[in-house]
């Protein structure tokens, strides 16, 4: 069975745990091998790229085409590990405190 992105209530700002599961196996698998070449593609919004790093919710439209194309952009996939590490740190922050 293929998992959507963004099937949930529209109102929601975040990803369900579903929903952040399948997004961070999409980008782990994009990340692989990301490209050395700049892409002839327009390029998502960098606050598209950093919402979706954030795990909040963007439009199913929106995260299915910037997913799709991180693989093929070398700028977007930077912009995309950049943000990711600031999501990781900012979750390490959150932990310390709460633990």
């Amino acid at each position: 069975m293929k998992k959507d992105l963004g099937d949930n209530e529209e109102t929601a700002l975040f990803l369900s745990n579903e929903e952040d599961q399948t997004l961070r196996e999409i980008v782990r698998t994009a990340m692989q091998s990301p490209p050395s070449t700049p892409c002839t593609m327009e390029c998502p919004d960098p606050q598209i790229i950093r919402k979706i790093a954030f795990h909040e919710k963007v439009s199913r439209k929106t995260l299915e085409k910037t997913v799709l194309h991180l693989p093929t952009c070398a700028k977007c996939t930077r912009q995309a590990d950049k943000y990711i590490a600031e999501y990781q740190a900012a979750q390490a922050q959150i932990n310390k405190y709460i633990h």
